[in-house]
């Protein structure tokens, strides 16, 4: 059955259990040769996904939400049974459907249909072989369970010879009749994955896991309003609430934790149809039926809402890459990544694209919106070339767009302070201040400038040494 003629929605049990059949038995009508090659390239995928298999999963919950249209609720849970640890992670949002169910169980053919959506070739879920041989899909029709054993034994019942030594786990689903609680039905869960942990590595991998978890990477994913964790020893419980002008409190446990301010482009940004062809058949389909790509900027705030520097910030792709941007805050966008999702894809054109597009961002209207609330500018402007020549775009559109804009901040006691084009500003070091009139100040008509200047941004590619004298006409 061809993913186009699929239904919309299951209306009975029975729609959830024939779908899961056909695609057994369909499956298992493949070549060994075939099978042996699904196998293959699940063993990649769990490689490439090492150690991000909970995000992963984080992931599929905010996608149920922004697919649904309403912000939604995930809960992980670690739970002790009789048969060990499992780890249980629900969800509300758009339900599974039959749709749902056959990306799930391909590769690179998830209903996920824009960049909106994180997970859009449908391998995320994939990632989860590294914690269970036994992971199991509950819902409001019943459940989805991956099984190697079951489907060894089902294969030889079935053609009477053995299973290939190299089986894939995805390829053949089962259906287990287990369905999602009146309770969580009631709580809107729309999706509970069942994941039995392998053994005592794996259960150490999620507790790791749980710990490093930073609610950072929930703002950025967006569309999650509350976050909950439970283990045998604790709960935590974190909930996402937006405020004006872009301001968003991360409380935990009932208690305001972070603050932020998340800046976007006005204007959508679109990638231009000559850069498509760069990438690949599938990429190219996705973000060809993208209404915008997203381009956020994340500024930390302290209680009184004034920036705060986060040192070694990364750029983001809804999850850290280990890669910093050399900026203060945190940058995210769709970008296209190596295949263990940890760094920029080298000489891509869709990627410098992006990278100039977001350049042009923090020199126009961030700063336009920096100004207008007052911000110390200079301060969360500053920024460090980094060695990756991939970011070259970036630096070099932030350089240009500031040239001729009035970014640079004077504090002025008692009174808003004032902005400054770099043409405006005089930078000097203290051997050659001391020359200037008044024993290193200027003449009447100047102000001195606090150290911490950032017109080398539109300059050079990095803050002035804060040994450095600044002064700007006043």
């Amino acid at each position: 059955m061809a993913d186009a003629v699929l239904p919309a929605h299951f209306v009975a049990d029975a729609d959830f259990r024939a779908t899961i059949e056909g695609l057994y038995l369909r499956a298992s009508r493949l070549e060994q040769a075939d099978l042996e090659d699904f196998a293959a390239i699940e063993r990649y995928i769990q490689q490439s996904y090492e150690g991000r298999s909970l995000f992963e999963l984080i992931q599929n919950g905010r996608d149920a939400a922004q697919l649904a249209q309403q912000p939604g609720l995930i809960e992980l849970e670690l739970v002790e049974r009789a048969d060990g640890c499992w780890l249980l992670v629900r969800n509300s949002g758009q339900p599974f459907t039959p749709a749902g169910v056959h990306g799930i169980t391909r590769i690179g053919q998830s209903t996920k249909a824009d960049a909106k959506t994180i997970g859009f070739k449908g391998i995320g879920f994939k990632a989860v072989k590294q914690l269970s041989d036994h992971p199991r899909v509950v819902t409001l029709w019943g459940t989805l369970l991956f099984d190697a054993a079951l489907t060894r034994s089902r294969y030889l019942a079935q053609w009477n010879k053995p299973a290939p030594a190299a089986l894939p786990l995805f390829r053949l689903p089962h259906y287990v009749p287990d369905r999602l609680t009146p309770d969580e039905l009631a709580r809107g869960i729309a999706t509970r994955i069942e994941l039995p942990l392998r053994d005592d590595e794996a259960r150490a991998l999620v507790e790791d896991d749980l710990a490093k978890l930073m609610a950072r990477q929930l703002v950025l994913l967006g569309m999650v309003r509350q976050l909950t964790i439970r283990t045998p020893a604790s709960t935590t419980t974190y909930e996402f609430e937006p405020r004006p002008a872009g301001r968003l409190d991360v409380v935990r446990d009932g208690q305001l934790a972070e603050q932020y301010r998340l800046f976007e482009p006005t204007a959508a940004v679109t990638f231009p149809a000559e850069l498509l062809h760069s990438i690949s058949p599938e990429e190219r389909e996705i973000m060809e039926r993208t209404t915008r790509v997203d381009i956020r900027l994340l500024l930390l705030l302290d209680a009184r809402g004034r920036f705060v520097v986060q040192p070694g910030a990364e750029l983001y792709l809804f999850y850290p890459l280990l890669l910093a941007s050399g900026f203060r805050f945190l940058i995210h966008s769709f970008f296209l990544v190596d295949p263990a999702r940890t760094t920029l894809r080298p000489n891509c054109r869709p990627n410098e694209f992006l990278l100039q597009q977001i350049g042009r961002f923090i020199g126009g209207e961030l700063v336009s919106k920096l100004v207008a609330s007052n911000y110390d500018t200079t301060e969360i402007l500053c920024y460090q070339r980094v060695s990756p020549a991939k970011l070259t775009p970036l630096y070099d559109a932030v350089k240009l767009a500031l040239q001729s804009v009035a970014f640079i901040h004077l504090r002025r006691a008692g009174k808003n302070p004032r902005y400054f084009r770099p043409a405006e500003v005089m930078s000097t070091t203290p051997t050659l201040a001391a020359l200037l009139p008044s024993g290193g100040w200027p003449s009447a008509g100047w102000c001195r400038y606090p150290t911490r200047f950032a017109a080398g941004c539109a300059r050079s590619s990095t803050c002035p040494s804060l040994r450095q004298r600044t002064w700007a006409s006043s």
